[in-house]
C-alpha cells in the first residue's frame, strides 16, 4: 500500500520539486527557482507543501509570504497560488495541503484562481468577496485592441495581427514642461517611506521595496521602472510599470499615493502611460479593489476601461471564529499575477 504524507516545500529536494511543477507545463526552471527557491521573500515561512506518495510528488500548492495589517495589527501570512493533483488521485487532497498552509501560517489569502479553486475555498474562507478585484485596460495602439476582442471571443488561436498593429488609437495626454515625474529603472528607496504613507487604517498588505523588487525586478520574465512625484525625496505618489522582457506590446501598472494625493498619482499615470505609448506599448493594464472609487474614477478619465471578469478574493484564518477584514487595496503586485501575461502569450 502506498505511504502518503504531506511535507512542506523546505523539506523536499529541491530537484524534485522543479521536476513535479516543470510536468505541470506552466513555468520554465528560471521562474521555478525565482518564485519557491529564492530567499528574499520567506520571512521564514514556507513556500509550498506537496502530498508525497512513495517519495513522489502527487499534489503541490505554493505559498508567497507577505505581512497583511488587520484591525491594526501586523500578521505573517500568505497568498496560495499554483494548485496541481495528478490525474486519478482520489479524497480532498486540496483540503489536505491548504489545512496544512494554515497551520502554518495562520491565515492565509487567495485572489482568483481557477475553478478548482473557487470550488474548494468558500468551504475554509470566512471572508468571501465574489468581485473584490476589477481589471482595467486601455488599449494604446490598434494591436492592443485585435488582441484584447480577440481573447474575449474566446477565440481558440493566437490572433495574427495586421500592419495597423501599430496605429495609435488616441491621445496619452499631456504633461507641462515643468513636470516633477521622474521616470526611473531603479527603485530608490525613498519608497519605503511612501509605501507606508499608502496603507491607511483599513486592512491592507504590507509590502515593502525588497518585496516589490523581488516581484519586479528578480523575476526573470520582466523588465521594470517606476514613475515617482516629485521627483526629489520622498515622492507622494509612484507608479511601477513593467511588461514581459520578450514582448513590449503589454504591460502593466500598480498605483500608489499618500492619501489624496491624486492630483500626484494623476501625473505619474498620464507620465507613465506616455513612457509606454513611446516604447509602442499596445496596451496597458491595472488591477485594483472594488473598493478603491477615486482610483477607478482616475483609472476612467485617463481611459481605462473595465473588463467584465472580477477576481475573488478569499481568506481563511485558523481561527473559525475570525472574520478577516477584506484588504482594502489590491494589485497585479499580489500572489503571483505581476508575471502572467496572457494577453502577450496566448488567448484562453
Amino acid at each position: 500500500m502506498a505511504t502518503t504524507v504531506i511535507r512542506p516545500l523546505s523539506t523536499l529536494p529541491p530537484a524534485a520539486v522543479k521536476e513535479y511543477l516543470l510536468r505541470q507545463g506552466n513555468d520554465t526552471e528560471q521562474i521555478i527557482d525565482w518564485k519557491y527557491f529564492d530567499p528574499t521573500p520567506n520571512r521564514g515561512g514556507e513556500r509550498g507543501f506537496a502530498c508525497v506518495q512513495d517519495d513522489r510528488i502527487t499534489a503541490f500548492v505554493g505559498l508567497i509570504p507577505f505581512q497583511a495589517s488587520d484591525t491594526g495589527v501586523r500578521i505573517e501570512t500568505a497568498w496560495s497560488c499554483d494548485w496541481y493533483r495528478d490525474i486519478g488521485m482520489s479524497g480532498p487532497v486540496g483540503i489536505v495541503l491548504l489545512k496544512h498552509s494554515l497551520a502554518s501560517y495562520g491565515r492565509l489569502y487567495s485572489l482568483g484562481g481557477n475553478e478548482n479553486t473557487r470550488a474548494i475555498l468558500p468551504r475554509l474562507s470566512q471572508t468571501i468577496v465574489h468581485d473584490a478585484a476589477i481589471e482595467v485596460h486601455r488599449p494604446l495602439r490598434m494591436g492592443g485592441a485585435i488582441r484584447a476582442l480577440g481573447r474575449a471571443a474566446h477565440l481558440p488561436f493566437t490572433l495574427r495581427i495586421p500592419f495597423a498593429a501599430d496605429i495609435p488609437l488616441q491621445s496619452t495626454g499631456r504633461l507641462a514642461s515643468s513636470s516633477r515625474a521622474r521616470l526611473l529603472s531603479h527603485f530608490p528607496p525613498s519608497l519605503e517611506a511612501l509605501l507606508e504613507a499608502s496603507r491607511g487604517p483599513d486592512p491592507h498588505s504590507c509590502y515593502n521595496v525588497t518585496y516589490i523588487k523581488w516581484q519586479l525586478t528578480s523575476c526573470p520574465l520582466l523588465s521594470s521602472g517606476v514613475c515617482t512625484v516629485p521627483g526629489d525625496s520622498p515622492p507622494r505618489a509612484a507608479a511601477f510599470f513593467w511588461h514581459p522582457v520578450n514582448n513590449s506590446e503589454f504591460w502593466r501598472i500598480a498605483a500608489i499615493s499618500e492619501p489624496h494625493a491624486w492630483d500626484e498619482l494623476d501625473l505619474a499615470l498620464t507620465r507613465t502611460i506616455q513612457h509606454i505609448h513611446e516604447q509602442h506599448g499596445w496596451m496597458v493594464s491595472v488591477l485594483v479593489s472594488h473598493q478603491e472609487k477615486e482610483l477607478l474614477h482616475l483609472l476612467r478619465k485617463r481611459g481605462f476601461m473595465p473588463s467584465k471578469r472580477r477576481r475573488p478574493l478569499f481568506i481563511m484564518d485558523i481561527n473559525g471564529k475570525t472574520v478577516p477584514g477584506e484588504l482594502r487595496k489590491l494589485s497585479y503586485l499580489d500572489t503571483d499575477y505581476a508575471y502572467r501575461f496572457p494577453l502577450a502569450t496566448r488567448l484562453y
